[in-house]
């Protein structure tokens, strides 16, 4: 349904008719998911997959239907990975700035 750019820390590619399918209340559900999956792979800087929740390789019909009533969680793991990845993306950054682009310009963020 998409993919992110992990080593890279800034693309996602995201098929929206992937995710196009189903009752509205599933689409919204299922789009959040597969924006924070992979949101969350920029954040952490590798290709890495849990064997439940929302960092899960492959949601099943299970998963799918669950997420509509309680988001899937994130396993421990999960967590830590998101915290080392942004100090490393800090320390390449110089010393926790934070930067973004605009056109050309590469801008501070505060």
């Amino acid at each position: 349904m998409a993919y992110a750019f992990p080593y890279e820390g800034v693309h996602i590619e995201v098929f929206y008719d992937r995710i196009d399918y189903g009752a509205p209340d599933v689409r919204t559900a299922l789009l959040a998911h597969v924006l924070v999956h992979e949101i969350t792979h920029i954040l952490q800087g590798v290709s890495r997959h849990s064997d439940n929740g929302v960092m899960k390789a492959r949601w099943d019909a299970s998963d799918r239907a669950g997420m509509v009533r309680i988001p899937l969680a994130f396993e421990p793991q999960d967590v830590v990975l998101i915290h080392e990845g942004l100090k490393a993306r800090a320390a390449r950054q110089g010393q926790g700035t934070l930067l973004a682009r605009d056109n050309a310009q590469t801008l501070p963020i505060a």
